[in-house]
């Protein structure tokens, strides 16, 4: 079975990096496989923030691995990352 992945990333800068990743899933030439968490649940922009985090700890506690992507630009996230980090070092 496959393992179901969480892949936390800057949805701004780095989404490329997230859908190369499920590209090399798509792809039969790829021995790349997982269970995309974020398919599990959909968070959209407009959604309130508790919503949101619902949806956040419903494919975190889902998930069996963290991916984290660190673009040039992830250092400057206030938070998010560093929140599901944090909520991630918690589950262990």
């Amino acid at each position: 079975m496959n393992p179901t992945c969480y892949a936390c990333f800057d949805g701004d800068n780095d989404i490329l990096y997230y859908r190369l990743m499920t590209a090399w899933h798509e792809n039969e030439k790829f021995e790349f496989t997982f269970v995309d968490a974020h398919s599990i649940t959909h968070a959209r922009d407009t959604s309130t923030e508790e919503s949101i985090k619902r949806s956040l700890r419903t494919r975190l506690n889902a998930s069996d691995i963290l991916v984290v992507l660190v673009g040039e630009k992830t250092r400057n996230l206030r938070c998010t990352c560093k929140k599901i980090i944090c909520l991630c070092l918690k589950k262990v």
